[in-house]
């Protein structure tokens, strides 16, 4: 198998990056918001607990 010139390919990878190829935008996911999918999860997982009957059980313990 014949080998890769490393030294021609790690000048490109440099010059791309260099030049804009390997942009941050293009690593930003545009399609959901994990911060917000993860806060409305966390609140109505909240409110399922505060109206459940275990909820109940235990604030009538004290």
């Amino acid at each position: 198998m014949t080998r890769i010139n490393e030294q021609k390919a790690a000048e490109k990878i440099i010059s791309d990056a260099l030049n804009g190829y390997y942009g941050y935008d293009r690593s930003q996911n545009t399609e959901v918001n994990y911060q917000e999918e993860k806060e409305q999860r966390d609140t109505a997982a909240v409110r399922n607990f505060v109206n459940s009957s275990l909820f109940n059980k235990v604030r009538n313990m004290g």
